[in-house]
């Protein structure tokens, strides 16, 4: 990949094929579009398409031995706070996150994207706000996949939560994406370092207290704990780790965390990313 120094002056009466540096908002917009039709193949979409399944046989799998319709709802919420928020969206934000730049620097690809000297920042942004886009766009899938299988009474609300569930994924994935870039920017083993983040969160955001509050995951449930019916609160309690001692914060200090994450995250990513040599173990560099 080129350095970051602004494009150098050339004499006019000098013919030279070589095109010119593309603006930096361009190369965003190239990166993003290249980045969407390479990651709708490969081992990666593979994965991620067994990640967004898995809730989705889960509830096949419940539908088919005939559990009663009142225990569906606590499947329901039970599947969804031990597995889609904490496994499924991070895991897709992973997967997605963790493919560039160290392992593209190991395949010697990272200069062979364009023709032209490019910002390093740039396609950086255009990486991640492809990833954004794929996994807003899967993520939907497994929401509905857990939902639709079931057949809860009347009055469970489960697809105004469904729809609650959407959004709020829509939400904590841009987060999860920008913390996983950062990871994969500075550490070769970016994988490692993600599954190690994800247990450790998970683990943190059981405990009760402020402590949780570190985590993405708290906020993915505080912003749902608002729409569940009162009625079924109770029932649901356990699966939301909610307790009268200690209550969720209210839906916009959520916001502003969803909304603080990706933006501190990315910037450092964006600064981070022309601060390091990327080397292949070869001795290529990028």
């Amino acid at each position: 990949m080129s350095d970051t120094s602004p494009p150098m002056t050339r004499d006019p009466g000098v013919r030279s094929d070589r095109p010119p540096r593309p603006t930096a908002w361009k190369t965003v917009l190239q990166v993003w579009a290249l980045t969407l039709r390479r990651g709708l193949r490969g081992k990666r979409l593979l994965a991620i398409i067994a990640i967004t399944a898995f809730p989705a046989l889960l509830s096949l799998l419940i539908a088919s031995v005939g559990v009663d319709p009142g225990d569906q709802i606590e499947f329901f919420y039970s599947v969804q706070n031990t597995i889609l928020l904490v496994v499924v969206v991070p895991c897709v934000a992973l997967t997605l996150a963790t493919a560039f730049p160290w392992p593209e620097a190991e395949e010697g690809t990272l200069t062979y994207w364009f023709t032209a000297p490019v910002w390093r920042w740039a396609v950086y942004l255009g990486r991640y706000l492809a990833g954004v886009t794929l996994g807003c766009a899967v993520l939907p899938l497994a929401c509905l996949g857990l939902y639709l299988p079931l057949s809860p009474p009347e009055g469970a609300q489960l697809g105004e939560m469904t729809l609650q569930t959407i959004f709020v994924t829509w939400l904590a994935f841009p987060a999860y994406m920008a913390i996983f870039g950062l990871v994969s920017t500075v550490f070769r083993k970016g994988v490692i370092f993600g599954v190690v983040f994800i247990v450790l969160e998970n683990s943190l955001a059981s405990f009760q207290g402020n402590i949780q509050k570190l985590t993405v995951v708290y906020y993915e449930r505080a912003f749902l704990w608002q729409a569940v019916p009162k009625p079924l609160r109770r029932l649901v309690d356990e699966w939301f780790l909610e307790r009268p001692d200690s209550p969720f914060v209210e839906r916009a200090d959520a916001l502003v965390m969803f909304a603080t994450v990706p933006v501190l995250a990315l910037a450092l990513a964006l600064v981070v990313i022309h601060l390091i040599e990327y080397r292949s173990k070869q001795g290529q560099s990028a």
